[in-house]
C-alpha cells in the first residue's frame, strides 16, 4: 500500500466519521468493528491480492477493539481506523507493519493493552456487506 493509497483510505474514514461527530473521538466509539471491517472490504476491492484480518483486543473491563491487517508479500500493516477513540491526537490510521502476526499482536498488546488475536479472516466484501455495515456505522 502506498502512501497516497493510505491517505486516500484515511480521508474516506475521516470524512465518514465526520458525518456523525466532527469530535473524531466520539465519532469512532462504539464503531470499531464495522468501520474496520467497512476498511477493510475497500482494501480488498482495491487489491483482491491482499490477505485482510481482523484483530480483536480484549480488555479486563470486559470491553473490545477491533483492528485489521493488512498482509502483503511478508509483511503485516496494522490499520486502526478508529485510533481516535484511544489516541484523539493522532495524525494516521496506520500503526505500522511487522513481520510477523505474533509481533504485530505484540505490539498491540503494548500499546493498547489487553490480550490481542486474530477474529476473522476477510475473503471478499460483497455491494451488500458493505452497505450494510455503513447503514450500521451512520445509524449507530
Amino acid at each position: 500500500m502506498t502512501e497516497k493509497y493510505i491517505t486516500n483510505i484515511q480521508e474516506r474514514v475521516v470524512d465518514l466519521l465526520h458525518s456523525i461527530s466532527s469530535d473524531l473521538g466520539a465519532a469512532s466509539k462504539e464503531r470499531c468493528s464495522e468501520v474496520a471491517r467497512l476498511v477493510g472490504c475497500w482494501i480488498l476491492d482495491d487489491h483482491p491480492d491482499f490477505e485482510i484480518s481482523i484483530l480483536r483486543g480484549e480488555f479486563e473491563n470486559g470491553l473490545a477493539h477491533d483492528v485489521l491487517t493488512v498482509k502483503q508479500s511478508d509483511s503485516f500493516t496494522i490499520v486502526d481506523p478508529t485510533v481516535w477513540q484511544f489516541f484523539p491526537k493522532d495524525d494516521t490510521i496506520v500503526l505500522g507493519t511487522f513481520s510477523t502476526m505474533p509481533e504485530a499482536e505484540l505490539f498491540l498488546s503494548r500499546r493498547y493493552g489487553g490480550i490481542w488475536h486474530v477474529s476473522e479472516k476477510m475473503k471478499t466484501c460483497t455491494t451488500e456487506y458493505s452497505a450494510e455495515l455503513l447503514e450500521i456505522i451512520v445509524k449507530s
